[in-house]
């Protein structure tokens, strides 16, 4: 008797197991979409004109030597900001919104 018992224990302890290794895996696959659709909706923020230009308006500012209003200075300030452009490879409508 306590045989079929013990048996039977093992048997409910097996099932149970068994299942708990199949519930993750359901579990897993959901959150593996999740994270793609996150990753996803991340990579179309990235290459949104917004986030570009945020991008490389911050790089530029902080590189770009000041504009001033002496015509001699004025030309290395633009061939900086040429210098600056294709070092960063800022897209061509992106240009004149940064020289602002």
């Amino acid at each position: 008797m306590e045989r079929q018992k013990r048996e039977q224990r093992e048997e409910e302890e097996r099932q149970c197991q068994q299942f708990l290794e199949a519930e993750p895996i359901p579990v897993m696959r959901e959150e593996l979409a999740r994270m793609r659709e996150r990753d996803k909706i991340e990579d179309e923020r990235k290459d949104s004109p917004v986030a570009k230009s945020k991008l490389f308006g911050d790089a530029v500012r902080a590189s770009a030597i000041r504009m001033v209003f002496d015509a001699i200075e004025i030309v290395a300030f633009f061939k900086n900001c040429e210098q600056l452009f294709g070092v960063y490879g800022v897209l061509d409508s992106l240009k004149a919104i940064l020289i602002r």
